[in-house]
């Protein structure tokens, strides 16, 4: 997501055409946090983050992972999830308090044992 931008997203604009068959995507994150040291840069910043989620509102329909995989419902809308994967505590502290402020439903993959 280190790339994800207005400018980037333009340069995407086909996809993002009504007139064809309902398109799906999957936003995946880690965390959002702006730690000293990121190695394998797996951290987006929350303001960043909120810039993501108005980009994505902008252009799509933000739902559930369930409803996103569920292709026996017809859409002509572009419908877009978001998900988090590893269970950072960020996800917890930052991440779904911006969600649920903005009332955009989110998928947490949490590691246990």
């Amino acid at each position: 997501m280190k790339f994800f931008s207005r400018l980037r997203l333009s340069a995407l604009r086909h996809l993002w055409r009504p007139d064809v068959n309902a398109r799906r995507f999957i936003f995946l994150y880690h965390r959002i946090a702006s730690p000293e040291h990121d190695p394998f840069a797996l951290a987006v910043g929350a303001n960043q983050f909120q810039d993501h989620l108005d980009i994505l509102r902008s252009h799509c329909r933000l739902v559930t992972l369930d409803e996103l995989l569920d292709t026996n419902r017809a859409t002509r809308s572009i419908l877009a999830s978001i998900t988090f994967d590893d269970g950072y505590t960020d996800n917890l502290t930052t991440a779904s308090p911006i969600l649920r402020r903005a009332g955009i439903p989110a998928t947490f993959f949490i590691c246990t044992g």
